[in-house]
């Protein structure tokens, strides 16, 4: 499972390069991609194993950038960022089965670090595999994603926490907007009450 708890950053300029840019970890890696060209640096401290191994996958991710860009355009550089979401997505459901945890972050020894329903960062699950669901169109994102959404209900009554929207509005605000379902709308006004109370 590639980490999905690095520091991203990525900027285009108008007739300029496009520069991507991430952290994870002690390694930092930039990429800056021009028409014709492209540089990259990557700055390790320690882990030669890993290093060797992020090196490939810069050059790796560096020629294909290079050919998508070229090609298509920075439309296919998103589709392509989505499938990788896809994957990763399916790879955590499976992983996760028929529990009702949910990621948090992943460790460093790369395995996911979990939290019970009700955590501030719970909704945020549901809220990829709805975004996945409206992205693909494929009924089993919307499977996933209710049965990872219905496990957060009782969040709606919580008074101590003003993440209650972070925890609700991802997942049963996504399922809401996507499906019409009326006991999400229910679950939805409950903790806006509970919020302000």
């Amino acid at each position: 499972m590639v980490s999905l708890n690095c520091r991203k950053e990525y900027s285009i300029k108008k007739n300029g390069p496009v520069t991507l840019k991430w952290y994870e970890k002690n390694i930092s890696t930039e990429i800056e991609i021009n028409q014709t060209s492209f540089k990259t640096e990557i700055d390790f401290m320690g882990n030669s194993r890993l290093m060797i191994l992020s090196i490939v996958l810069t050059l790796i991710l560096q020629i294909h950038l290079v050919n998508t860009l070229h090609s298509q355009g920075l439309d296919s550089l998103v589709v392509c960022s989505l499938h990788f979401a896809e994957q990763q997505l399916i790879a955590t459901v499976a992983e996760f089965g028929e529990t009702l945890l949910y990621p948090d972050k992943t460790g460093y020894s790369g395995n996911w670090e979990t939290r019970s329903p009700g955590s501030w960062v719970t909704g945020w699950f549901p809220g990829c595999l709805w975004y996945m669901y409206e992205w693909t169109g494929q009924d089993i994102w919307k499977i996933w994603a209710e049965k990872w959404t219905e496990g957060l209900e009782n969040s709606q009554y919580k008074t101590n926490s003003h993440d209650v929207g972070f925890i609700i509005f991802c997942s049963f605000g996504n399922g809401f907007r996507l499906t019409n379902k009326g006991g999400y709308r229910e679950i939805i006004l409950q903790a806006a009450h509970s919020l302000s109370t």
